[in-house]
């Protein structure tokens, strides 16, 4: 989770941080991901 979210909050999108997690053999969905940032209240530095 926590990685997922600094992905994503270096500028990744959600489909590219599923990508990079599907490397490490991490199945998430980009709805999940999605879920997890707007639980923790973060978005990235531009505002996406």
């Amino acid at each position: 989770m926590k990685l997922s979210i600094q992905l994503y909050l270096a500028g990744l999108s959600l489909s590219n941080t599923v990508f990079i997690l599907d490397i490490f053999c991490v199945k998430r969905a980009r709805s999940t991901l999605h879920n997890w940032v707007n639980k923790a209240d973060l978005q990235p530095e531009d505002g996406r």
